[in-house]
């Protein structure tokens, strides 16, 4: 059973490990988009109105991850023998597809304030917000990222780099504040800052989606990790050569399928020792295997 690799020992553990991360990165986004939201609105700066919706939708995303993972990071059953991670990609699709929808709605809103010339003047303390939020959330991202290192989420991950889009959605908002404080008669400054803020809303979920719709594709290991593994399983005594290597994409770790050519003159206790010994290196390595299946050919054919 996969449950006896170092590998699916932690994903068995990982759960709690995330709803806690995920726990204190709901608790700082939700305080970071409250004060921008209001201090945006007071302060008439929609560039921070922006980047606090950013924020919020940082919430939704932790809110969903704290929903999924104890589903997601429950071990195998009967009905589903290769567990339930399928659902952490699904989640974090929906995270995707929210932010694209929130961005989409910002640039709206943004730009039909330029055509309007409605913008106003933004307050001084709209600047100190975005500054806050710039130190922030690059602190989140760092911290979130480790513990999605640690724990092998990917829906962690993501979430880590949404820490960091906002972090660098933070940029462009400070530059298109504080011009519009120093140059109030420019007008589109601040709506322009907050189209911009949301083209880094729309990269992350473009991004988000990439990696989760990979694992819903059954993505493989990449051509090198490949190599690697192969030349693992041939250095182990009596396999002569490894091929036919399939993999797939299961959460935080790989599936894996191959076949290996060893002596036709073994009896069958022994070659079934050698394909233990490949199972055990592939999931003890550092490959992130959860799990292979070896199928055994004499070398003569």
């Amino acid at each position: 059973m996969q449950h006896s690799s170092p590998v699916a020992k932690i994903l068995h553990q990982s759960g709690e490990g995330v709803i806690h991360a995920t726990r204190w990165t709901l608790v700082l986004n939700a305080a970071l988009s409250g004060i921008k939201v209001l201090l945006g609105l007071i302060g008439q700066s929609q560039t921070l109105v922006a980047d606090g919706i950013h924020s919020l939708s940082d919430c939704i995303t932790d809110a969903s991850i704290l929903l999924g993972a104890r589903y997601w990071s429950a071990p195998a059953d009967e009905r589903h023998p290769y567990g339930h991670w399928r659902l952490e990609a699904l989640i974090t699709i929906g995270m995707g597809l929210s932010l694209m929808g929130v961005a989409g709605g910002l640039i709206l809103r943004a730009w039909l304030s330029v055509r309007a010339a409605t913008s106003t003047t933004p307050a001084w303390y709209t600047l100190a917000a975005a500054i806050l939020t710039l130190m922030s959330k690059e602190s989140m991202f760092h911290w979130t990222k480790r513990k999605a290192q640690q724990f092998r989420s990917r829906a962690l991950l993501a979430n880590a780099w949404h820490q960091r889009s906002d972090a660098l959605s933070s940029i462009p908002a400070i530059i298109a504040i504080a011009t519009a404080i120093i140059f109030p008669h420019i007008r589109f400054i601040d709506p322009l800052g907050a189209i911009i803020v949301s083209f880094f809303i729309m990269t992350a979920a473009i991004k988000i989606l990439k990696g989760a719709i990979g694992d819903i594709m059954d993505e493989s290991l990449p051509p090198e990790k490949q190599m690697n593994i192969e030349k693992a399983v041939c250095s182990v005594a009596g396999v002569s050569r490894a091929h036919a290597l399939r993999s797939r994409r299961n959460g935080p770790g790989y599936f894996l399928d191959l076949h290996v050519l060893v002596p036709g003159n073994l009896t069958v206790r022994e070659s079934h020792n050698i394909a233990k010994h490949v199972r055990q290196t592939l999931v003890h390595g550092p490959f992130e295997i959860l799990d292979a299946v070896v199928h055994i050919e004499p070398d003569d054919e």
